[in-house]
């Protein structure tokens, strides 16, 4: 009869009693590997020399000895039995988003062990404890936490694990606007990021062309940034331009950015009628401008006398612009002013002897009259005329004008 010596069981496996075997009987023993050990047949030594499980079960293993020398696991006598397991090793990978930094990244550890990392969260992103998330027969608990720092154990380690890591990016209100006040973009913008918005534009106008130059963000018209990016605060901006060119010189200076608008027909200017040049900016071709060509008048000859007037009949004249040559911005002139007519000049008796000093007309005598005749009773005859019209209070310049009165002193010869 052999005593068999099998090992106490320690934890990392079980086996069945020892037992009292005769001569030449089978010996069979069964060895259990616990939870956390590799689930491989241990290594399994009879009086010093290994044996193979006869069968397997799962993580049992069971051994057979026969005690008769006649097999390689040769017994002759009491038989002592060695037991040994490998305990499972474990990896626990710790990975962070972009918000945080972890250290150390990955934790080694046998079946059942534990650990820590810690995670610091960057500026930029919401300075609370970040959201731990794992995969895997681990407990992870927060254990302290000073200013943006937090510390984590892991404990029960029993499997290979992921843990994650995830915080949360602060976000901030972005309003660009432009130079209208037109807004442009007005939308949340996480932290270190950029809006993304179409460059501004301000349509040229009288003054000039404009170019973008950047952002006013202090409310004060002046540049500050040219570009919104990197955002790690709130933004109220808005649009500054400058003038790439400008439109308000004067098309006559040789030196303006103006010239002819050929797709529009100039309309020249007449002696009565204003015309219109039209221009175009010769470096944006967007801006367009008008000009007034004011009507220059009539530049009239003196009249001519086409006809001289008499001292009973209308006489006729005429005169002609001047303005007959055709100009960049005139129309020639063909106003004429013709059979203009001349009124008559009628009878003139500057020595009042009642007849015409122009035509020799009698003006009114009859032929009995003798004060036209020049002579001394002519004139006696006008001043006895003029005495009776202030007596009569009646004109009298002939003896025909006695005729009311009865008298007639024409007989004076």
């Amino acid at each position: 009869m052999y005593d068999s010596k099998l090992p106490t069981a320690d934890g990392t496996y079980t086996i069945t009693d020892n037992a009292t075997i005769p001569y030449g009987d089978t010996f069979s023993f069964t060895v259990t590997v616990a939870d956390g050990y590799e689930e491989t047949a241990p290594v399994v030594t009879s009086n010093g020399t290994a044996i193979e499980p006869a069968s397997v079960d799962g993580n049992s293993y069971t051994y057979e000895i026969k005690l008769d020398g006649a097999t390689a696991e040769e017994v002759y006598g009491d038989l002592t039995v060695t037991v040994g397991t490998t305990i499972n090793n474990y990896d626990v990978a710790i990975g962070g988003d972009a918000g945080c930094e972890v250290v150390p990244t990955e934790i080694n550890s046998t079946h059942g062990g534990s650990g820590s990392f810690t995670v610091t969260v960057k500026e930029g992103y919401t300075q609370t404890a970040p959201t731990i998330s794992f995969e895997g027969d681990i407990t992870v608990d927060l254990v302290s936490s000073e200013g943006n720092v937090y510390t984590y154990k892991v404990t029960g380690i029993k499997s290979d694990a992921a843990i994650t890591v995830a915080t949360k990016i602060n976000e901030y209100k972005v309003v660009l606007k432009n130079w209208d006040g037109t807004v442009l973009f007005n939308n949340n913008v996480k932290h270190g990021e950029a809006p993304v918005y179409d460059n501004p534009t301000k349509p040229s106008d009288e003054n000039g062309k404009y170019d973008f130059i950047g952002w006013d963000t202090n409310g004060d018209g002046e540049v500050d940034v040219t570009n919104i990016e990197n955002v790690t605060a709130p933004v109220t901006a808005t649009a500054v331009y400058n003038y790439n060119h400008r439109h308000d010189s004067d098309p006559a200076d040789p030196d303006s950015v103006w010239e002819l608008d050929e797709s529009k027909t100039t309309k020249k200017a007449t002696c009565t009628e204003d015309g219109m040049k039209y221009y175009v900016c010769k470096h944006c071709g967007e801006v367009t401008k008008e000009v007034v060509i004011p009507a220059r008048t009539h530049n009239l000859t003196e009249w001519h006398i086409d006809k001289a007037p008499t001292c009973t009949e209308t006489g006729l004249k005429s005169r002609y612009c001047q303005n007959t040559e055709a100009t960049e911005d005139y129309e020639a002139c063909n106003h004429k002013e013709e059979n203009v007519v001349i009124p008559a000049t009628g009878h003139h008796d500057s020595d009042e002897d009642y007849v015409c000093d122009d035509c020799g007309a009698d003006l009114g005598h009859c032929s009995k009259c003798i004060c036209h005749k020049g002579n001394i009773l002519s004139k006696i005859q006008r001043y006895i005329y003029t005495l009776f019209t202030k007596i009569f209070h009646k004109e009298i310049k002939c003896c025909k004008d006695m005729e009311w009165y009865g008298g007639n002193i024409s007989s004076i010869s």
